[in-house]
């Protein structure tokens, strides 16, 4: 007896008014057949906002276009959260300028941070201290110290987002982003359809 697994995605962005088919919110398998004309079966159109598509959704869409005696089997996620997103607009003249502002604000806010935090810790007197200890002369400048120190934190926070190499692993602000949006799907999944064990 052939089986139809139908694996469901956690969630999906789909354009507004567009068609929603199986195919955009599960993966389908079945042994030795195509599955093709399964995944382009319609399930609708796609709304503003958020919504849930459950299994059963997919087993009265798909079950007309199996083959007599096949069975499904669902795996993967419960649900599948389907976000309806506007169309992509044109980007306009003065976006630009909206990200130069942000990117100021972060980079100078950034700076206060670390300045506070290195009057809190009296950064001068511990690389003076530092000075003392390699040179033995109380009265020499601490600017050895200090420049290598202020470059260090650039390239520091360089390499730590790994900007301007090849890169095989996500650094810490994709994986925080990833973690995020997981939370995110499954607080909408839990939210749309009254729980966690609704299905």
């Amino acid at each position: 007896m052939p089986v139809l697994y139908v694996g469901l995605r956690a969630s999906v962005n789909k354009t507004q008014n567009t068609r929603l088919i199986v195919g955009d919110v599960a993966q389908l398998f079945m042994e030795g057949k195509n599955t093709a004309a399964l995944s382009d079966t319609p399930l609708g159109e796609v709304t503003p906002g958020w919504r849930a598509i459950l299994p059963v959704e997919l087993v009265q869409a798909l079950s007309a276009a199996l083959p007599e005696g096949a069975q499904i089997q669902m795996i993967g996620e419960k649900k599948c959260m389907v976000r309806g997103v506007p169309a992509k607009r044109k980007k306009r003249p003065l976006q630009w300028l909206g990200t130069v502002i942000v990117a100021l604000l972060l980079f100078f806010g950034g700076a206060l941070s670390l300045m506070n935090f290195h009057a809190d810790v009296n950064m001068p007197r511990v690389h003076t201290m530092i000075s003392k200890l390699v040179t033995g002369e109380a009265d020499t400048g601490a600017l050895w110290v200090s420049i290598p120190y202020s470059l260090g934190i650039g390239l520091g926070v360089l390499f730590f987002t790994g900007l301007g190499r090849q890169r095989t692993n996500p650094n810490f602000f994709e994986l925080e982003e990833r973690e995020y949006q997981s939370k995110v799907d499954k607080y909408l999944q839990e939210d749309e359809t009254g729980g966690p064990n609704d299905a």
